[in-house]
């Protein structure tokens, strides 16, 4: 509830006239009325999002304390500052009311805020709601690049062999956690008989033959997602 108050400020000017023995004193006063508006501190808060991190979930629930004004509304905002609106104003039944379900698209953040009416029919409006963001799931295969053939001497590993990770957004990394090689002949090369190293989308690997193998084998090398 707002409250209205009036500041007075009284100034009093005093003039003395000498005159033929007469002293004269001229009085007047000037009142100035200034209106100091209050915010209302009943408007909703604690603006969160019951979801934390959705992933491909477009449907996502706002949760807030329940405002004390009338005439509730709620804004979505596409955006991290409650200033792009998205969709229209909607209005809340009644001020009990503390959830209401959007659906979002992925990849975009939100945010949103209420509005309310004061006892003075003034609107008032809450602060902006913490951000939302929806990460999509990427479902893209993952590949590698094409990788030429390699030679090596005797007993010796091979120079570090360079390769080109090819995914959108996926958490891979150059280790054996989502790499792995396949020999032709485990008798020259082991099957775990490579080091992987690089980050992520560059990676290298090198190759250590068997003591005293020699001869030629194809090695596979294949990316795969835990």
């Amino acid at each position: 509830m707002h409250s209205n108050r009036i500041h007075i400020n009284m100034r009093m000017f005093i003039y003395l006239f000498i005159g033929t023995g007469i002293g004269l004193c001229s009085c007047t006063s000037k009142i100035t009325a200034v209106l100091k508006k209050k915010s209302d501190s009943r408007s909703a808060n604690n603006l969160k999002w019951v979801e934390t991190s959705p992933q491909d979930q477009t449907s996502i629930t706002a949760i807030w304390t329940a405002s004390k004004l009338s005439n509730q509304k709620l804004q979505f905002y596409a955006d991290a500052t409650c200033t792009k609106a998205t969709g229209d104003l909607i209005s809340l039944p009644s001020a009990a009311v503390k959830t209401y379900s959007f659906v979002g698209e992925k990849g975009n953040s939100y945010t949103y805020k209420l509005l309310g009416n004061d006892d003075n029919g003034n609107e008032v409006g809450s602060g902006c709601s913490d951000i939302m963001v929806i990460n999509p799931i990427v479902t893209t295969t993952p590949t590698i690049s094409s990788i030429a053939s390699q030679s090596t001497d005797l007993n010796t590993p091979s120079s570090a062999i360079s390769f080109v990770l090819g995914d959108t957004g996926t958490a891979l990394s150059c280790s054996g956690s989502f790499l792995s090689l396949t020999s032709s002949n485990t008798s020259i090369v082991s099957n775990s008989n490579v080091t992987w190293s690089g980050s992520h989308p560059n990676c290298t690997a090198v190759v250590t033959p068997n003591e005293l193998a020699w001869g030629v084998l194809n090695l596979l090398s294949s990316e795969y997602l835990l």
